[in-house]
């Protein structure tokens, strides 16, 4: 099976509420290297339970890394949210710059919307 066909199987387990199944899939598209599967695995260990926070946000730092733009946008709002990192409003800056830069349509707007707000 290709890695967009066990992609699209894990977003369907995902609809369907079988999060182990989702999972699996994506995890399997993700150690094949597809980008979307690593983002969506990333994301769904952040959002459904059982979470497994510290493993999300690697995997979504990861996917950033590779390229993925809705990764990059994600760590964007989680660097915003995180008054323990450092600096974590100049860092969720730069990682929102990134997201326009690999083609975030809603990264751009967000971008948009803050330089209107100087």
């Amino acid at each position: 099976m290709h890695t967009d066909q066990i992609f699209a199987q894990g977003e369907a387990y995902e609809r369907a509420g079988n999060t182990n199944g989702a999972r699996a899939m994506f995890a399997q598209a993700a150690k094949a290297g597809h980008t979307g599967a690593l983002t969506a695995l990333a994301r769904n260990l952040l959002v459904q339970q059982p979470f497994d926070i510290a493993n999300g946000i690697a995997m979504l730092k990861a996917a950033a890394d590779r390229g993925s733009a809705e990764a990059t946008q994600l760590c964007a709002v989680l660097a915003a949210q995180d008054e323990e990192l450092a600096e974590h409003w100049n860092v969720a800056l730069d990682y929102l710059v990134r997201a326009a830069r690999q083609g975030s349509a809603g990264a751009r707007r967000q971008l948009a919307l803050l330089a209107d707000a100087e």
